[in-house]
């Protein structure tokens, strides 16, 4: 259901933006995210058109700040209530800040 989500999701974006890239679908992952699931995840969206970049909590290729708000969409990968709460701590105050629409 989610993988279906997120296709169709990809497909509006890639339809709807008027980019001369491909549309940016960042996503922010707790370490309890397995790296496999945001490969898996960057390949369904190159299917759709759609460049996927990610990053653990840790290891931002750049300033938090600069990277999120770079984003066409940015998807919030904390499953547990704890990863949750990291993401709140690590990066809280740019999430409030920022505007980029995004999946939590």
């Amino acid at each position: 259901m989610f993988r279906k989500f997120l296709v169709l999701m990809f497909a509006g974006i890639a339809s709807t933006l008027a980019h001369a890239n491909a549309p940016v679908v960042r996503v922010v992952a707790d370490e309890s995210v397995l790296q496999g699931r945001l490969e898996k995840l960057q390949d369904l969206g190159a299917a759709a058109g759609v460049r996927v970049e990610w990053a653990y909590l840790n290891a931002f290729p750049e300033p938090p700040q600069q990277w999120i708000a770079a984003a066409d969409l940015l998807i919030i990968e904390a499953p547990l209530q704890s990863a949750r709460q990291r993401v709140d701590e690590s990066v809280g105050d740019v999430l409030a800040r920022v505007t980029v629409p995004r999946v939590e």
